[in-house]
């Protein structure tokens, strides 16, 4: 364009062009002119427009950036409580390894002494066998006694013969030794070892329940030893091996525990089946069952201690010389009596009263007194003691938490609770 404007006016300068081509050339000079100046206003309408695009792609940046910091922040949020939760998972693990670790010596040095039991057991066995023999040989002899009673003693002597290896110290022991093995090569974590233990256990609970003692009071008569070392310990009750928390220590040791609370890890606002066959762990909470309480007071013989401590550090028992609960038929019906103590006697409202939860309904109120008080209890109308009830963190009030009404502030909640029962002296 530019070309042709200097072309024009050197064409007249020379006046080698007449006047008439100079107008039209000027004219198309015209033309072009107003086709850029339209194209300029274009170009300067679409430039305002991409600005404002522009504009509207930058604030939406700046958002979509403060969005993704917000997210960030949110995700080292929770890495940072994943970790913090990952290591209280690590550190509870090794606590219960180590404890573990406590109760296998327990156990290694509890089984070399029933080792040395049973091969006296055996050792007698075999003797009576040798003498039942002689007897035999004797009378076939003699020929004093007809072949009746020579089939009864050898019959009597089978059975000893079943009894010994039965009895097999190498069988038992052989459990054990697969036992440490599996401890000592455990896999990805305590609870799948605690599992195989537990099956191997299980798998032996037919000749444990033959050899291991009935209580805590019959361990200690066993084995003296024994005295002053608290824990738990397993024992046969009609036929069934349970693991129980034994008190080795308090007034001469020989204690069985019935009821254990020292922390919140544990729910005890369970069903009627619940507390009939026990749950929790011995080593912490535990409700040993009512159908256990039952097969170990059914002759009448225990004695019951209640031991407390509150919040503050404070502790009391309570004492009953006469302690029992009748079968599942009468609904495990409390007898309680004889009491002693510094923690008053807040069981004797109970006496005669039979056992409720929140599914089974057997006290004398108008209410569930289990449902309204969200625990398990020998309930009247309703309680004056209530040591299954909810957990609390710390020395609230109130009737629905584990309370000892003469003691304390009447309905101050309790830390820690222990219920055991021992054969009477």
């Amino acid at each position: 364009m530019v070309q042709k404007i200097q072309s024009l006016v050197m064409d007249a300068i020379d006046n080698k062009k007449d006047g008439q081509v100079i107008r039209e050339k000027l004219s198309e000079v015209t033309k072009e002119l107003q086709d850029l100046e339209t194209k300029n206003q274009i170009m300067e309408e679409e430039n305002i427009k991409l600005k404002e695009e522009l504009k509207v792609m930058y604030g939406t940046l700046n958002n979509n950036r403060n969005f993704t910091k917000e997210e960030i922040k949110y995700l080292d949020q929770m890495i940072e409580n994943k970790t913090l939760a990952l290591q209280n998972q690590n550190h509870k693990l090794a606590l219960k390894n180590a404890d573990f670790e406590k109760q296998l010596d327990m156990l290694n040095k509890t089984t070399k002494k029933m080792e040395s039991d049973l091969r006296k057991d055996i050792q007698t066995l075999k003797m009576k066998d040798q003498r039942t023999m002689e007897k035999i040989k004797a009378l076939n002899e003699s020929q004093i006694v007809s072949d009746p009673q020579i089939k009864v003693f050898k019959y009597q002597m089978n059975e000893m013969n079943v009894t010994l290896q039965k009895c097999s110290v190498n069988s038992l022991f052989e459990r054990v030794k697969k036992t440490e093995y599996e401890l000592e090569n455990f896999p990805v974590s305590v609870n799948d070892t605690l599992h195989t233990v537990c099956r191997d256990l299980n798998e032996s609970d037919w000749i444990l329940s033959k050899v291991l003692s009935k209580d805590c009071w019959d361990i200690l008569q066993k084995y003296p030893s024994l005295m002053g070392r608290n824990g738990v310990y397993r024992i046969s009750i009609a036929s069934e091996v349970k693991a129980v928390y034994c008190d080795m220590s308090t007034d001469g040791g020989g204690w069985t525990a019935i009821q254990r609370r020292k922390d919140n890890s544990t729910d005890f606002y369970r069903t009627w089946r619940d507390y009939k066959q026990g749950f929790g762990d011995p080593s912490k909470n535990y409700w040993i069952g009512n159908d256990a309480i039952y097969e170990l007071t059914k002759n009448k013989d225990q004695e019951l201690r209640v031991e407390l401590q509150s919040f503050d550090g404070a502790e009391a028992y309570a004492h009953y010389s006469t302690f029992y609960v009748g079968d599942k038929y009468n609904k495990y019906v409390l007898t309680v009596s004889g009491y002693s103590g510094t923690a008053g006697d807040s069981l004797a409202y109970h006496n005669g009263k039979k056992f409720s939860t929140k599914d089974q309904d057997n006290d004398r109120d108008k209410r569930n007194c289990a449902a309204t008080y969200h625990g398990a209890w020998w309930y009247k109308e309703c309680h004056y003691s209530h040591l299954n009830g909810q957990y609390a963190q710390s020395a609230v009030t109130g009737d629905k938490y584990p309370v000892w009404y003469y003691w304390k502030n009447k309905s101050e909640v309790l830390q820690k609770t222990l219920m055991m029962i021992r054969h009477k002296n």
